[in-house]
C-alpha cells in the first residue's frame, strides 16, 4: 500500500523502512509538526521503521505519523514500539 510518513526532527534525520533508506534531511533546524513528507510503500503485514535523529546542539526531538498517500487514515493500521 501506498502511504506517506509525515516527519518533523530537531536536528536532520534519516529514515529507513524495512531496511531500505526512504529519506535523509541532515540540516540544522528546530522541530516542525510535519515538516517532511516522504513517500513509502508498505508491504502486507509487519513493517520496520527506524529514524535516526542527527545532533547539533540544545534538544532533540522527533515525531512521526504514517498516512494513506492522499493524507487520509489508514484502515487497521497498529504502530507499536518495540519494547
Amino acid at each position: 500500500q501506498e502511504a506517506v510518513l509525515l516527519l518533523g526532527s530537531d536536528d536532520g534525520a534519516k529514515t529507513w523502512l524495512n531496511g531500505k533508506g526512504v529519506g535523509e534531511k541532515n540540516v540544522p533546524r528546530s522541530y516542525t509538526v510535519d515538516e517532511d513528507q516522504l513517500p513509502l510503500s508498505l508491504q502486507a503485514g509487519d513493517n520496520i521503521l527506524m529514524i535516526k535523529v542527527g545532533q547539533g546542539g540544545g534538544d532533540w526531538c522527533v515525531g512521526a505519523a504514517v498516512r494513506a498517500a492522499d493524507g487520509g487514515p489508514i484502515a487497521d493500521l497498529v504502530l507499536a514500539l518495540p519494547q
